[in-house]
């Protein structure tokens, strides 16, 4: 959160971490996601460490962990 607030701002930090449940009570569990071990690790400071494909899969597997943290998105239509 933190991480978000820093690099976002307050705005778009949910008052509550969200939680996402089974939508279907018999549905059987998906595996883990593919996410940051920690979040604090931005696409910048691990690039020295990759090669590009390395480096595009990380800031993207890193965007989107931080986007399902953040408050829904809102549009107008």
């Amino acid at each position: 959160r933190e991480v978000i607030a820093r690099y976002w701002g307050e705005e778009y930090l949910p008052p509550t971490p969200p939680t996402y449940k089974t939508r279907v009570k018999s549905a059987q569990e998906a595996h883990e996601a593919i996410r940051p071990t920690d979040p604090h690790r931005t696409p910048k400071r691990v690039r020295p460490y990759l090669d590009d494909k390395q480096a595009r899969l990380y800031e993207l597997i890193w965007r989107r962990f931080m986007a399902s943290q953040m408050k829904p998105a809102l549009y107008d239509v």
